[in-house]
């Protein structure tokens, strides 16, 4: 079932794909098209379903039901439980490789993942375009297109690459891409993704697409997919979509022989892939052939004489080949004649002296066993005399739990001529040697042995699996997460606290590159530099499966395993400790915020407005946040006079205001703003819009995004408030704290400077009495 139609580019590459492979074993297969590339519509896939049930219905059963590209995959996983129940699924051209591993786990599916090669056609870019300044990527509305989309900027973040920008057709129309695509620079490369629908549902096929896009820019076009190379495209490293069906039809064969998909690994298209270009384009883009890679493939490229006259040059060499081998042959018979004899009496001379002199065992034995020959090497192996071996049977010289095994290996030895394997030999004196044993069958019916002994090398790989053993134990036991790498950034080992920390299975986290976890990997030469001391310990942050981040400490030591350099790093969570430190940093600053505050409060000039603006400062910068007002209650009017507010509003232009207030409204305090006035208690939201309390906000004020609002109370009364908004963060029980700190030291500075403006009245009324 493909998902789209018979003209689209790939899909006779897929099918003569598949049938190279079913043809030759007798499978037949039929198709249909969903035609979902150019009728992307309910219409169509209505229309669809029921012709499909109607064939259904009315055609004996299948056996595999093999669906190529994306829109395909999803019809069959909607319709899985009606239309294809029971029925096993191949895929192959799939684009979104995380979807087709999870159908995998938990579907049972299996298949060919469409991976393309876009990172390494991103590099050929640069590489034979060195002077381009900008990559223009163009996609389309397409979920294929999309899926390549983020696939690329992704590749881009990693390589920490921002010279590039996107013309996507699912934001725009044909019409606009054409102009866009004129406008470009010179300078400029475009790599295609995909080019059939815009953001009006519009299709077109791909060499009409190809055309617009070669029409618009003369520019060089790269692609990642073989379709168009030849066609005004440069080329790339680009997907065979020939061999996807040719692995998707011998995974359908595994199934029709009784294998069940789910315990058939889906298989990654990338080994597919080829290094693609077209000569035409590389000529009129002044593209020197000699920068292509080793291995390129070349379109409309001149024929060689060897390759014009190819077939010609080869029949006219056989002929000439074959006169020259009959002269020789007539030669040599008759030289053969003379030498025969004497060759005859001189090999048997060197065969004894060989097998005699050989610091191998050897050995020749009769179809029964029976050892009708060994030379010395062969009987100190064994511990016996020389001549003692000859009539031995060669099954007195195996343990007895040995002998079936070596019976069945006999008998296979006399039916192919060969075997090779390994034996552990019984000696005389009761100790053991292992021996790697190489036997033929003679033309005589004899069998000609050799056994080399290699008992230190099994002990020493015995030793060495046990101590491979132990560390491995002891690397999965650890608490940290451990992980060995290759000097290429490949995952060699992981123990589950790697997995467990990170959220991925052991076998998503061994395909990713290290850079993919640890970001500060994704620069080659500062990874080098790294990579390149013996032993490092230092601080990182890893990235989870879930997008989240977590601050480790490294341990980092260079090794030699198996003669080849590996990385083993060793990452501690230190979670717990940077939020400690952070921890202590904020208690200092809060501290300090107290000190000086308290501090002015001493100050025989210090004001209401004064203490405010102290508070106002320290708010903003404690609880990060962007805006912020400090206001007191007016004993009389009970309204909230304003002593320092950000610029919220178009209009105020300054800092401060002298006759801002918050009024009463029936005995309370409304909207958001009033809510910790009207409680006594403070309270923070993190979606103020959402809060039941919410009223909106005036038009020209900044939206909120982020409230936190806490009352300023003194002996069980509200004197004042302090409220801070749309911080970077969310707010937190931490910043509520902060803030109640500031709003009592602000609460406790209200009372005393009305204290003393009432004692300083009251001297006054006294003095007037007087």
């Amino acid at each position: 079932m493909s998902a789209y139609h018979p003209s689209f580019p790939s899909f006779h590459a897929q099918v003569d794909g598949l049938r190279e492979v079913l043809s030759a074993n007798n499978v037949d297969l039929d198709v249909e098209f969903m035609d979902s590339k150019r009728f992307f519509t309910p219409e169509n896939l209505g229309n669809f379903t029921r012709l499909l049930q109607y064939k259904l219905e009315n055609l004996p059963p299948y056996d595999v039901l093999v669906v190529a590209d994306d829109n395909a995959l999803d019809y069959a996983v909607e319709n899985r439980d009606t239309l294809f129940k029971g029925l096993p699924v191949v895929f192959l051209g799939i684009n979104n490789a995380q979807k087709a591993m999870r159908l995998h786990r938990t579907l049972g599916m299996t298949g060919v993942i469409e991976q393309v090669s876009m990172e390494q056609t991103v590099e050929l870019m640069r590489l034979l375009l060195p002077d381009t300044r900008n990559v223009v990527v163009l996609t389309d509305a397409t979920p294929s297109g999309q899926e390549d989309l983020k696939r690329f900027k992704e590749i881009m973040r990693l390589r920490g690459d921002e010279r590039y920008s996107v013309f996507d057709l699912s934001t725009m129309r044909w019409e606009d891409a054409s102009t866009m695509l004129h406008r470009l620079s010179s300078r400029d490369a475009i790599l295609l993704l995909s080019c059939y629908r815009d953001q009006d549902g519009k299709t077109v096929d791909f060499e009409e697409g190809l055309g617009v896009v070669t029409g618009s820019a003369n520019l060089p076009v790269f692609h990642l997919w073989e379709h168009g190379i030849g066609k005004g495209i440069v080329g790339g490293k680009v997907i065979s979509f020939t061999e996807h069906g040719r692995l998707a039809g011998e995974l359908v064969l595994n199934i029709l022989a009784g294998g069940k998909p789910k315990d058939l690994p889906v298989v990654t298209g990338g080994k597919a892939n080829v290094l693609l270009f077209d000569k035409l384009a590389l000529e009129r883009f002044h593209i020197p052939t000699s920068l292509l890679p080793q291995g390129s493939v070349l379109l409309n490229s001149d024929p060689t004489f060897w390759e014009a006259n190819r077939v010609l040059l080869i029949e006219v060499g056989v002929l000439v080949l074959m006169l020259v081998l009959v002269g020789a042959c007539l030669y040599r018979i008759n030289r053969a004649k003379v030498r025969v004899n004497e060759q005859l009496v001189e090999n048997e001379k060197q065969y004894r002296a060989y097998m005699e002199n050989a610091p191998d065992g050897v050995l020749v034995f009769d179809p029964e066993g029976v050892i009708l020959q060994a030379n010395a090497a062969m009987s100190e192996m064994v511990g016996y005399g020389e001549d003692r071996l000859a009539g031995e049977s060669i099954f007195n010289l195996l343990p007895a739990a040995v002998h079936e095994r070596a019976r069945a290996d006999l008998s296979s030895l006399l039916r192919t001529s060969a075997h090779t394997g390994g034996y552990e030999l019984l000696r005389q004196d009761g100790k053991y040697a292992y021996v790697r044993f190489n036997g033929v069958l003679l033309d005589n019916g004899n069998i000609l042995g050799f056994c080399q002994d290699v008992t230190e090398i099994k002990r020493k790989s015995d030793a060495q699996k046990e101590s491979e053993m132990l560390f491995r134990s002891l690397l999965e036991q650890a608490g940290d997460s451990v992980f060995v790498c290759d000097m290429e950034g490949h995952f060699l080992f992981v123990n589950d606290a790697a997995c467990l920390t990170l959220g991925y299975t052991r076998t998503e986290l061994l395909e990713l590159k290290t850079w993919e976890v640890d970001q500060a990997l994704a620069d080659s030469s500062r990874r080098m530099g790294f990579w390149s001391q013996n032993a490092v310990i230092t601080e990182s942050t890893h990235r989870r499966k879930d997008g989240t981040t977590i601050p480790t400490e490294l341990k980092t030591a260079r090794l030699k395993v198996g003669g080849k350099d590996v990385l083993l790093v060793i990452s501690r969570d230190i979670s717990k400790r940077r939020e400690k430190e952070r921890r202590e940093r904020s208690k200092q600053v809060i501290n300090q915020a107290q000190a000086e505050i308290i501090k002015s409060l001493s100050s025989h000039s210090a004001t209401v407005r004064s203490i405010a603006k102290q508070v106002y400062d320290w708010a903003l910068r404690l609880t990060g946040s962007r805006y912020c007002y400090v206001g007191m209650i007016d004993p009389r009017s009970h309204d909230l006079q304003i002593l320092a507010i950000s610029v919220m509003q178009e209009g105020l232009c300054r800092l401060e205001s002298d006759n801002m207030a918050f009024k009463q409204e029936d005995g309370i305090y409304p909207a958001l703003w009033g809510e910790s006035l009207n409680t006594g208690k403070g309270f923070y939201s993190n979606m103020p819009a959402n809060h039941p309390m919410a009223k909106g906000v005036p038009e020209g004020h900044v939206k909120l995004t982020r409230l936190l609002s806490v009352p300023c109370v003194y002996e069980a009364g509200v004197v004042g408030q302090v409220a801070v908004a749309n911080a970077d963060q969310d707010y937190n029980d931490e910043d509520l704290e902060t803030l109640e700190t500031l709003a009592n030291l602000f609460a406790l500075a209200i009372y005393q400077i009305r204290m003393e403006r009432e004692l300083i009245q009251a001297r006054r009324q006294g003095r007037d009495k007087d």
